[in-house]
């Protein structure tokens, strides 16, 4: 009985000594090991540190929104221009059921960005797809999010009033 308890509290005390104790990683300072150049961007009303050098594929998230990078092959604005009208010439050519097409809203936000707002199937009548097209500078960037509602179209295009993305 007596080595029971002893046992019990040897096995509590190191249960006790081991919570405080840090693991090497925990003294590391990764952002200072990043050696990807990044560059602050002004989109909106965000800031985002984006890579210049390094991975050409990459994603993240950003306000509720998957942001990546375009294909490497758009490598001036005429071909980022041209692969959005792509995108939005497929959105237009597709039937939806309450709707003329797929595509439901296509904004211009200043010189280097576009919005489309669109339905994935035809039968979706309840969730828009928002795709944020931007150019900067050298190369283009995706912000694919989810919407419900028609009350969207109405917040976009009083949101979009007033920002606009900023060229770098």
């Amino acid at each position: 009985m007596i080595i029971r308890h002893a046992m019990c509290g040897v096995l509590a005390l190191l249960a006790l000594t081991g919570c405080g104790r840090q693991g090497p990683h925990q003294d590391k300072d990764y952002a200072a090991m990043n050696t990807i150049v990044m560059k602050p961007v002004c989109i909106g009303r965000f800031e985002l540190s984006i890579p210049r050098d390094g991975e050409r594929d990459w994603r993240t998230d950003v306000d509720w929104a998957e942001v990546t990078r375009l294909p490497f092959k758009l490598r001036t604005t005429e071909d980022f221009w041209g692969y959005v009208e792509a995108r939005k010439q497929f959105l237009q050519s597709q039937k939806h059921d309450t709707e003329p097409s797929l595509l439901s809203l296509y904004e211009k936000v200043g010189d280097n960005a576009v919005i489309l707002l669109n339905r994935q199937e035809p039968s979706n009548d309840v969730v828009y797809y928002l795709e944020r097209y931007v150019w900067l500078g050298d190369r283009g960037y995706f912000f694919k999010g989810l919407g419900e509602g028609d009350e969207i179209k109405a917040k976009l295009r009083l949101n979009f009033q007033v920002q606009h993305p900023l060229s770098s």
